[in-house]
């Protein structure tokens, strides 16, 4: 009868993917999937990767479905809220990277995955805040809130979370200081499926010291993306979503889109200076 919060954390799928149980890995065995190609890099080391990808992603479903059905064992599914979510993407190939924010470029290896020279050389490294790396799955679960199969896609970042929580204490009565400030919004409106205004833009940061050096700060509307690069020698980047969802071409200096590069430059500076980013005017 007493209230639990309880954090269900997976390595899965991180690289390097496996072990997992036999049972994950068997839906996969011998099958032919879908995967980017790769300049100097054979196939099968691709599909090598994305098996081991899909079973790691398989063994995290297997282990989740087990904590749900314990919740219904237990009579407590009707009264648990249960978040679903990741904390990067993964490039897994695209662009020709490996892993996230911090990527690295592949390069024939045989059928290693990784080595630590390539973590350490800074050529092979390529900071970025492609699509691919930055979102992540949201899946929430709370009966009688929200609506079963229902989809948002307003532009949620995680620190909506911390709010949230807080917003839904309080709707149970629970005491709460009053003065707590935020970043992120409460995404109680939007569970219930409420029509609200809503951000039109996402801000992120990301500063890497490791393999190699980049300060990359990023405004991402549903149609614009714009990325900061304030290392040295670093290069900006500027893609329009709609028209160019794989993020393959840089528009970044273009004359026909100055003045959409200026308002989200702008934009971005500013958030810079709200947040206090030690960067911010650079």
């Amino acid at each position: 009868d007493r209230p639990f919060a309880l954090f269900f954390h997976t390595r899965e799928p991180h690289m390097p993917y496996l072990p997992v149980p036999d049972e994950a890995m068997k839906p996969y065995e011998g099958k032919k999937l879908k995967v980017p190609k790769v300049e100097g890099v054979p196939e099968e080391r691709m599909q090598q990767e994305y098996r081991a990808y899909y079973s790691a992603i398989t063994a995290v479903d297997i282990a989740l479905g087990r904590l749900l059905e314990e919740l219904e064992t237990l009579g407590l599914a009707d009264d648990t809220i249960v978040v679903f979510m990741g904390d990067n993407g993964y490039m897994i190939g695209h662009h020709g990277l490996e892993t996230k924010g911090n990527a690295w470029r592949i390069v024939p290896q045989g059928g290693t995955v990784i080595g630590t020279k390539i973590l350490g050389d800074p050529k092979l490294r390529r900071p970025n805040m492609f699509d691919l790396s930055i979102l992540v799955p949201l899946i929430i679960r709370w009966r009688g809130v929200v609506p079963p199969n229902s989809v948002c896609d307003e532009l949620v970042v995680s620190t909506d979370l911390m709010p949230t929580f807080i917003d839904i204490l309080r709707r149970f009565g629970c005491q709460v200081p009053d003065n707590m400030h935020f970043e992120g919004q409460s995404l109680l409106p939007l569970l219930r499926g409420e029509k609200v205004a809503w951000r039109d833009a996402a801000f992120l940061l990301y500063d890497m010291h490791h393999g190699a050096v980049a300060h990359m700060r990023m405004v991402r509307t549903k149609r614009w993306k714009l990325v900061l690069h304030l290392e040295e020698g670093g290069q900006h980047e500027l893609y329009d979503l709609q028209n160019d969802p794989d993020e393959e071409h840089n528009l970044y200096g273009d004359p026909s889109v100055k003045s959409v590069q200026d308002e989200l430059t702008e934009r971005l500076r500013e958030w810079q200076k709200k947040v206090g980013d030690p960067l911010a005017g650079k």
